[in-house]
Parts: structure tokens; C-alpha cells; sequence
């Protein structure tokens, strides 16, 4: 089984399905305006203020027989590392479909902020 993001999709769907408010707007609402942060959602917004890092998927790889060699303890080879992709590629908008499993853009700052530490 491999590792993925879905459970976070599915939850900030739940979230703006029963809120009615997109789950950034939420998380912006109830977690970030209370804590006085800086973070931002939205990955156009992000991209536009240099504030975003590109993420990356890996892709063009047989998931089925890397599992298989993987079993057999043998060593995997380059192909089961696929080719890393940007996100970006596919997000022409402002890319809440991202929202949940990977949305938030925040600063050292906002991430120790009762923490005393100032970067």
C-alpha cells in the first residue's frame, strides 16, 4: 500500500461542505486570524507574493513491480522513483483542490509564535 493524500481531500470537502465556506476561508476564519498568522491558503495568492515552494509529484513509475522487488528485498531501481513532476503544471487556479492535503503557506515566525523564538 502506498502512501497518499486522499483522507485530507476528503475532509476539507467535508469541511466546506458542511460550513458552506471554502476550507481555506475556514482554516483562515477559525485557526489563523485567531492565532494572528501570517499563512496564507491560497497557492495562486502564494505564488504571486514569492511566498510558495514548488511541490512535486513523482509519476511514470509501475507501482506493482516496485512493490514486488520491494518484498523480495531487492534493491529497487531508478524506475521506481518515477519522474518528479511540479504541481503547478496542473493548477491553473488558485489551487484549493491542494487545500487540504498541502495548502498552507506559513513562516518560521507564524510556526513558533508562542514559542518566544523570533527568526
Amino acid at each position: 500500500m502506498q502512501y497518499n493524500n486522499i483522507h485530507y481531500w476528503v475532509i476539507a470537502e467535508i469541511i466546506a461542505h458542511l460550513t458552506d465556506v471554502t476550507y481555506p476561508h475556514y482554516v483562515q476564519q477559525h485557526i489563523l486570524d485567531p492565532l494572528d498568522m501570517t499563512a496564507i491558503y491560497n497557492h495562486t495568492q502564494a505564488g504571486e507574493t514569492g511566498r510558495r515552494s514548488e511541490s512535486f509529484v513523482r509519476a511514470d513509475l509501475n507501482s506493482t513491480r516496485c512493490a514486488e522487488v520491494w518484498e523480495k528485498k531487492d534493491k529497487l531501481d531508478r524506475s521506481c522513483y518515477g519522474q518528479p513532476f511540479p504541481t503547478s503544471w496542473f493548477s491553473k487556479g488558485d489551487g484549493l483542490f491542494i487545500a487540504g492535503p498541502g495548502g498552507l503557506v506559513a513562516s518560521a515566525n507564524d510556526m513558533v509564535r508562542d514559542q518566544d523564538v523570533e527568526f
